[in-house]
């Protein structure tokens, strides 16, 4: 039995995915096996992973005749598996040397369900700086240490860390009775919430291993990271309501809905804030009206005013056509809405300025000698918090 399996759903990865699995087979520590599951992909991915798995027999190959994506070959991996810990890794992205024999060692010495460490984000395609450094920061790793049911709790009611599925190991048994647990079915967006969801409810205890990036995430290569945002892929954005459905239906099966319910509002409304973030900074101001259409088919009116409110105020107009269309009394109301609508622009401007001079004052003071200084003066006291 493998100390590690790594899973890596591949799709059209014939010019990136053997980049990805070098990054592993040049690993220090060699006892692992790696699942990739080529997803019927229509270019060379094939060719390529056959011969990988020819030239190293930790490299196993399972084909799908039938294109399912991200979370059914995920799914299918992760039941495949037979290492005492299984990571993740997307097919674009890489760990970086000495990662697994860190993993080991940090294992060995203190064991764990969810053992999370640091990811090292590099921006592809002109993602912004800005928005590199609060992905990486998202995906830190936590510097609590909860049990039982704060595991799931710390993640998606008190955001205490996030739930990214490639800077995590897992206890092998945990993870395959949590994807066991799971449906076999696609999921356009939002796999992530649902699998990370599932597998921190059976996960007993959960720790980090902060300041070590141990995995590269090429922010920008995938789906994520772009400047802008057609209908199509507002709609797929949209898509994430469904995966929500997905992680309500799981906890009525275990028959702790009631139990758990708080927690599934708060990742619901998590779903929401980031689409809405998208909205906000990828829709361009011709399509935003019938964006809001497309919301409303997948969240509840008032899910889509809430998110619309925090994170582009001014359009709550639009938002009032839409949801009530020829209603007489609409134009009343849009009335209304309009003059909220620039009170509420208002106060989000003056928000963002001062978060933005917040940051600018944050950043030069922690580029000053005093600062360094301070952190070489204070480090002691930091591994004794430890």
């Amino acid at each position: 039995m493998p100390e590690f399996s790594i899973i890596i759903p591949v799709y059209h990865g014939e010019r990136c995915v053997e980049q990805c699995i070098a990054s592993l087979t040049t690993q220090s520590f060699g006892d692992f096996e790696i699942l990739c599951v080529d997803d019927a992909s229509e270019d060379g991915s094939a060719a390529v992973l056959s011969r990988l798995s020819e030239e190293d027999r930790r490299v196993r190959v399972i084909g799908l005749e039938r294109n399912g994506g991200c979370s059914r070959a995920r799914r299918l991996g992760v039941l495949s598996s037979k290492g005492d810990y299984v990571l993740f890794a997307d097919q674009d992205d890489a760990y970086v040397p000495g990662a697994l024999q860190r993993l080991h060692d940090e294992l060995v010495a203190d064991p764990v369900d969810i053992l999370a460490f640091d990811a090292d984000v590099e921006s592809v395609d002109g993602v912004g700086e800005e928005e590199v450094r609060g992905v990486r920061e998202w995906m830190k790793a936590p510097q609590v240490r909860p049990s039982g049911r704060r595991v799931l709790d710390a993640c998606f009611l008190d955001n205490e860390y996030g739930y990214s599925l490639w800077n995590k190991a897992y206890r092998g048994d945990m993870a395959r009775c949590a994807f066991a647990a799971t449906e076999d079915e696609t999921v356009p967006l939002g796999e992530d919430n649902y699998a990370y969801f599932v597998l921190a409810y059976f996960a007993g205890s959960l720790r980090g291993i902060p300041g070590a990036p141990l995995y590269r995430y090429r922010y920008g290569a995938g789906f994520t990271g772009h400047g802008s945002m057609s209908l199509a892929a507002w709609r797929r954005t949209s898509t994430l309501a469904e995966a929500a459905d997905l992680i309500r239906r799981f906890l009525e099966r275990q028959g702790t809905w009631i139990e758990y319910e708080d927690v599934h509002a708060a990742a619901r409304a998590h779903m929401v804030e980031y689409a809405f973030d998208h909205y906000r900074t990828e829709i361009s101001e011709e399509d935003r009206a019938q964006a809001l259409a497309i919301a409303l088919e997948y969240w509840t009116y008032e899910e889509v005013l809430k998110g619309l409110a925090r994170s582009a105020p001014g359009d709550l107009p639009l938002l009032v056509d839409a949801r009530f269309g020829d209603d007489p009394a609409r134009i009343e109301l849009r009335e209304w809405v309009e003059e909220q609508a620039d009170a509420l622009s208002r106060m989000d401007e003056i928000a963002r300025a001062r978060r933005e001079e917040a940051a600018r004052l944050r950043e030069r003071y922690e580029s000053s000698r005093a600062y360094r200084l301070g952190r070489k003066a204070t480090a002691p006291l930091r591994l004794l918090r430890r």
